[in-house]
């Protein structure tokens, strides 16, 4: 859904279709972290390789926007820079699809 609604965002013409796009695209983000967490925490990792992830969901959260901005400011159009997100919400899902899950035992 949220490269659905990034497209969409990029198309929209009228403020109010943009805000309403911008608050689905916020809803359909709001539990990537959290879900994946849990994945992560299923696995029992430690706690060099939790705050590992920590830290790269910390830097991809901060560089995402100022990468939009140079691009939106470079290229003189936010329509193009929202090619960064929709980019890595499709990159999210190919992503998901290729995790290798271990086998949980279970006393």
């Amino acid at each position: 859904m949220a490269a659905v609604f990034t497209a969409a965002l990029a198309m929209a013409h009228s403020a109010v279709t943009i805000a309403g796009f911008a608050v689905l695209l916020g809803l359909s983000l709001a539990p990537f972290f959290p879900a994946t967490w849990a994945l992560l925490m299923a696995e029992r990792p430690t706690a060099r390789q939790a705050g590992i992830v920590l830290a790269v969901s910390g830097l991809g959260a901060a560089a995402l926007p100022w990468m939009m901005g140079v691009v939106s400011t470079q290229t003189g159009s936010l329509q193009v820079a929202l090619a960064l997100p929709f980019a890595a919400a499709v990159g999210l899902l190919g992503m998901s699809w290729m995790v290798r899950r271990r086998d949980v035992v279970r006393a």
